[in-house]
């Protein structure tokens, strides 16, 4: 995904690009997540992140062998994630797009 920012004067010139990549896996496991995420983020060169986005499946967020922990260890370094469960937020946005109502319920 592709878009525009604001430049200094607030007109939308900057060119930014969402998708950083894509890596083809041979399973879902933390080690081979966090190998994944890493090449990408090493062909980009973004060495030097604090912060990351997450799912919240256990191959992501397992204390030992999910793929932060991994990146944790691999960057030697703190990492500050947000984990959020995609498929709740899929199906909410689903709901609120498909509802008549305006304002349906969040559940």
């Amino acid at each position: 995904m592709t878009g525009l920012l604001p430049d200094d004067s607030g007109k939308y010139t900057e060119p930014y690009e969402d998708f950083l990549g894509l890596e083809i896996l041979p399973n879902k496991k933390g080690r081979t997540v966090a190998g994944g995420l890493l090449r990408i983020l090493l062909r980009r060169g973004m060495t030097d992140i604090y912060f990351l986005g997450s799912d919240a499946v256990t191959s992501n967020t397992g204390h030992l062998s999910g793929a932060i922990a991994y990146l944790r260890r691999d960057l030697d370094r703190k990492l500050i994630f947000i984990v959020r469960c995609m498929a709740h937020i899929c199906s909410r946005t689903l709901r609120r797009v498909t509802s008549s109502d305006p304002n349906p319920s969040p559940t």
